[in-house]
Formats: structure tokens, sequence, C-alpha cells
């Protein structure tokens, strides 16, 4: 490329001002950083932590007497143990399950609790990675920023963004975070995590006639679940 600068004193040009010039132009040029286009600011990037949880994410597929349902689950014992709702399994509690790999194993339901919305499946073998629900995080604050590991539309495990955007409220005497977040069909168990990869809650499911507005079952629900 060529570059034409031209300085000038009192009306006079001056070449070594001009040169001078140049370089000054050039070097900053060659360190400007642009600012991140709307939409794609650093700050909506996923964090390194949360997508260190996507080989504990499973999906689910139940048979239900309406017909085949899926659901997302949290591997929570590499010794064969899956977290889940449990308003997505029928009553024989058989479930296919998929790994981040597309491996598949056969599970069933070995705990229910249709109040808190909350079962474990079990599966015959070891799983690779897992997330202990006892060292989830317990307080999360309005506006903060989630994500959400889960199979919507049978896509397979996709990270999707939201904020906190509602007070805790009781539904059917269960307390709910309601969140701004991507829900779809198949999103129901996916685990939530803050941006240090700590898991907060799992998708319950969302508000009639939205796509964006959802609730989740908070970590105190879960560990109450478990006996934690």
């Amino acid at each position: 490329a060529q570059y034409l600068a031209v300085y000038s004193r009192d009306g006079q040009p001056d070449a070594g001002q001009a040169a001078a010039g140049l370089a000054r132009y050039l070097e900053g040029y060659l360190q400007y950083t642009p600012a991140p286009a709307a939409g794609t600011r650093a700050d909506k990037e996923i964090p390194p932590a949360v997508l260190g949880r996507i080989a504990s994410v499973v999906c689910l597929r139940a048979a239900t007497a309406e017909g085949a349902t899926q659901l997302s689950g949290l591997v929570v014992d590499q010794g064969g143990l899956i977290l889940c709702v449990a308003h997505a399994i029928g009553a024989s509690g058989a479930i296919t399950v998929q790994l981040y790999d597309g491996s598949t194993l056969a599970g069933r339901a070995v705990k229910m609790d249709r109040r808190r919305d909350l079962a474990l499946v079990r599966v015959a073998g070891s799983l690779p990675e897992a997330v202990s629900p006892a060292t989830g995080r317990r307080l999360v604050g309005m506006g903060e920023r989630l994500y959400s590991l889960g199979c919507p539309r049978n896509l397979g495990v996709t990270v999707h963004q939201g904020t906190v955007n509602g007070a805790p409220r009781r539904v059917q005497g269960q307390p709910l975070w309601m969140v701004d977040m991507p829900i779809h069909p198949g999103s129901s168990g996916s685990p939530v995590f803050d941006t240090q990869g700590n898991l907060v809650a799992l998708v319950k499911g969302r508000y009639r006639g939205t796509d964006n507005l959802g609730f989740l079952i908070p970590i105190e629900t879960i560990l109450a679940f478990l006996n934690l």
C-alpha cells in the first residue's frame, strides 16, 4: 500500500513533520483495537468454565402415554446417576440417554418427586463427567447472567444465555426463579450455570406463549430432593 502525508507550517510544506506524523499515525493504527459490534460484545461470549461442563450434559428421550418426549439432564454421579425433571417422564420410567459423544445407554428413573418436578435416572456403567449439586451456588442476583446447557429441538447439547429477571416466586408451593432465556421443547431439565461454571438451577419450562421467558428450579430444591 502507498500513503501520502502532507504537513504544513505557516502555509509551507514541512517534510520532516510529515514523515514524523505519518509514523505516529501508522503506529496508532496498528495498535488500535476496534470497539466490538453490537451483539458481538466479548462479555456475551460463553465463559470457558461453562463450556467445560458440556460433557456432563445428556439428552434424554422418555416414553409416555402420549408418545416419546425429549428432555435434558445432568450427570451428577459418574457411577451412573443423572438428574432431570419429572414431568416429562412416563409411568414406566424408561429412558434413552444420549451422551455428549453421541453414544446411547438405556436408563430408568429410580427416584421421582412430582411435587418438586425432579427425578434421578440410573444407567448401567460409568459416565464420562459429573457435576455434584453439593458444590452448587445457592444465591443468584437480579439481572445476573446465566447459561443453560441442554438439548432443545433435537439439536444436541446447546448453550443459551439469559438473565434472572424476577424475584423467586412460588408456583404450586415450590420456589422458582424467573429468567429471560431461550427455552424450547427439550430444554426442560437443562442444568443452568453461572459465569464461573457453578450449578445454580435446572430449567423447569417456559411461560406459555413465549420462547424467552422461563422458570428455573433452584439449587436449594435440588439439594432437598437429593438429601444433600
